[in-house]
């Protein structure tokens, strides 16, 4: 069991996800494909997130069964290696429907373990 280990990275990917929402709360799919900064600043965060989400034990993955951890993890891999072959609309997707419900869990273990 990796309690602080696991409390540091659970704050990691709060952290981030809350960026992410703040920096993209007015985000179109067109701005996301054609804005260079924008596209660095959510690359960062789901990088980020998908390194700390390899690091979890097991004990806080399966708190979250519903969360595809290997995808979290494989979506920084992705990001990280593709360089200039970013799938933009693979990335949309992420932002659109895998972000919120990652919070939800997220904030439910830090809750739950009072972190």
């Amino acid at each position: 069991m990796k309690t602080d280990a696991d409390r540091v990275y659970l704050l990691h990917i709060r952290d981030e996800i809350l960026f992410l929402e703040e920096n993209t709360k007015d985000l179109s799919y067109e701005k996301l494909d054609s804005d260079k900064v924008i596209q660095h600043v959510v690359q960062k965060s789901l990088e980020i997130i998908g390194e700390a989400s390899k690091k979890l034990s097991v004990e806080i993955k399966d708190n979250c069964k519903n969360i595809p951890w290997h995808n979290v993890a494989g979506m920084r891999d992705r990001l990280t290696h593709g360089y200039f072959e970013v799938n933009w609309e693979l990335v949309w997707n992420v932002l659109q429907h895998d972000i919120a419900p990652l919070k939800v869990c997220i904030n439910q273990i830090i809750a739950e373990k009072g972190w």
